[in-house]
């Protein structure tokens, strides 16, 4: 049986040079029958093997590992410096195996890779190009490791690791910072509540609470997080309850051990750009009205930070009736959306502001049609539901309360209810006629009686599509300060990113220790961290590219290891790239990593 070879020979010179050759024994003797030169050791990355093992292919193995997304976020991470800082700040004193910064990162890039449990990590890390980088046993990623190393990571520290990093990216990657966008969230989970939860001494984080994605039947767990309004890199966050309110939130988190009060959500945005050596006054802060409070605006004017925010329509319902003559037109940048807007300044919180009320005629032509269908829907609910139960004769065949309906107070009731509050109830007008209680043995019956009214509808129609800003940004035309509050809709990305099932997916957690949840949290946002700092990256190097074609085009990208013989070094190859993954693998420079 013939048996494939890598052998090394010296020849003159100072370089080692590679052979591939097949033996067999003959005559009792281990012949070679064929040899192959490949070249130089020291060149062996840069030749092109295509059509080198063809010939007695059945004696080769090959395996295949992932490598693309790996790869490229292990390049980030190295850039940042992360694995140190994690170190230097919640380090151990004495490190088996791995060091913390080491696990982090590791999960960190898994939840980009392929996001599991930390009982699968193991046999993630073992097929995946990662694995290569540390000498160790992979079954030393387990569940009960990670439990053991969180127990290092207390909000304190966690915030410094956030500032440490952060400092040097904002240098590095030269982030303006000049403003900053805001926005709380929370998920779903399936636990119970932690040990002791029948006691009611379960995890202070798995809380009941109004869930975003409709999920009010599981405790939840919340967080609030702070993008650079450029980049859309994500800079700050921080893990809270999931039953504290936005607004709550913002002027007060819950109190650190010794405080005697807790910290407001600009105190501390403040307290970090001051670290970073930047002046608050310079910063701009975007959030919407969710987090809007008498107490959170003194704050936001104590820190000096300028900001930008909405305002519920129904506060100003005068503003939502200003003339279409009044507005000015303005086309959005970036996506060339043509709205229209009108400026003004009144008092909100006690404070001259600038207000803006835009107007997104496309957005109230969709609305408008929401509304009618809804006012339609609302007819032909009320119209079915008293088919039969407005008929003498049939009302005493219904069983239960069915009687009542003789009664035209209570039909009167009834319809009001289901038409519901405004602003249906000025819009949708009813008449109720026929006898006070009607007597089964006669002709009498009750009637209902629908109608539009007109004027109202088209007097509530024009509110629709308008929304309102105010700002104590001066120093901004409209358009920009417009456009940054729309920017909002980077840190909504980044949340969906973060709750993605395909990618990071801070959701499903098996975590309830209070010690154990701020850290999986950290987890993701050093997962979306790198992510986006890799997006950046390409996007300066001339290469634009969403999240989901970064993901799915590194994912595509694999190494293959060749193993001429069970004891030869095998040779790593990447396979072939087209397309994006050609380029990213270009800026990269990926053939360096194998």
């Amino acid at each position: 049986m013939e048996k494939v070879y890598l052998t090394r020979k010296k020849k003159k010179g100072k370089y080692i040079h590679l052979y591939l050759e097949g033996r067999a024994w003959i005559d009792g003797r281990s012949r070679r029958t064929w040899q192959k030169y490949l070249g130089p050791e020291h060149l062996l990355k840069d030749m092109n093997l295509s059509g080198l093992l063809s010939k007695n292919a059945k004696q080769v193995e090959t395996e295949t590992i992932e490598f693309g997304i790996s790869a490229a976020l292990w390049q980030i991470a190295k850039e940042i410096g992360l694995i140190d800082k994690i170190n230097d700040v919640a380090g151990k004193s004495r490190n088996q195996n791995l060091t913390l910064g080491d696990y982090l990162t590791i999960a960190a890039i898994n939840r980009c890779v392929a996001p599991c449990s930390k009982s699968k990590l193991s046999q993630w890390f073992a097929g995946d190009w990662l694995g290569s980088q540390y000498n160790i046993d992979s079954n030393l990623l387990n569940a009960q490791t990670y439990w053991n190393h969180f127990q290092y990571l207390s909000e304190e520290k966690i915030e410094t690791i956030q500032l440490d990093v952060i400092k040097d990216v904002v240098k590095d990657y030269s982030l303006s910072l000049e403003g900053l966008l805001y926005d709380p969230t929370n998920f779903f989970t399936f636990s119970k509540g932690g040990r002791g939860w029948r006691e009611g001494k379960g995890s202070e984080f798995l809380r009941f609470g109004n869930s975003k994605e409709k999920r009010n039947d599981k405790r939840q767990v919340a967080f609030w997080l702070i993008c650079d309004r450029d980049s859309g890199v994500p800079l700050f966050h921080y893990t809270y309850p999931g039953n504290c309110q936005d607004a709550g939130i913002f002027k007060e988190m819950p109190k650190r051990e010794g405080d005697e009060k807790g910290e407001s959500v600009p105190a501390r945005v403040v307290r970090f750009l001051e670290v970073l050596n930047l002046d608050p006054k310079e910063i701009t802060m975007v959030f919407d009205n969710g987090n809007l409070s008498k107490e959170g605006m003194k704050y936001i004017e104590e820190g000096q930070l300028k900001f930008i925010a909405s305002r519920r329509p129904s506060t100003h319902k005068s503003l939502l009736h200003t003339s279409i003559t009044e507005f000015t037109d303005y086309t959005i940048p970036v996506t060339g959306k043509a709205i229209k807007y009108y400026q003004t300044s009144i008092k909100v919180y006690g404070k001259q502001r600038i207000v803006y009320v835009t107007l997104d005629p496309a957005k109230q032509k969709k609305k408008i049609c929401e509304f009618r269908t809804k006012m339609t829907k609302k007819q032909a609910e009320i119209k079915e539901f008293f088919a039969d139960r407005l008929d003498p004769k049939k009302i005493v065949k219904i069983k239960g309360q069915g009687q009542k309906w003789l009664k035209r107070s209570e039909v009167e009731t009834k319809v009001r209810a289901m038409i519901g509050r405004v602003p249906f109830k000025d819009v949708i007008t009813v008449k109720v006629e026929g006898p006070e209680e009607v007597d089964i043995n006669t002709d009498g019956r009750i009637e209902i009686f629908l109608e539009i009214d007109k004027q109202a509808q088209l007097t509530h129609e024009e509110t629709l599509g308008r929304s309102i800003i105010f700002t104590n940004q001066e120093n901004w035309e409209p358009g920009a300060v417009i456009w940054g509050y729309r920017q909002q809709y980077i840190v909504e990305h980044a949340f969906r990113h973060m709750k993605c099932t395909s990618s990071i997916s801070v959701r499903p957690m098996f975590h309830h220790a209070s010690t154990c949840i701020p850290a999986h949290v950290f987890v993701c946002y050093l997962s979306y961290l790198l992510l986006s700092l890799l997006r950046l990256k390409l996007v300066r190097k001339g290469c634009p590219a969403s999240f989901e074609e970064i993901l799915e085009t590194l994912r595509a990208v694999h190494v293959t290891l060749i193993h001429p013989s069970p004891n030869s070094k095998p040779i790593k190859k990447i396979d072939r790239m087209n397309g994006l993954a050609k380029k990213i693998g270009k800026y990269l420079d990926f053939k360096h990593l194998i």
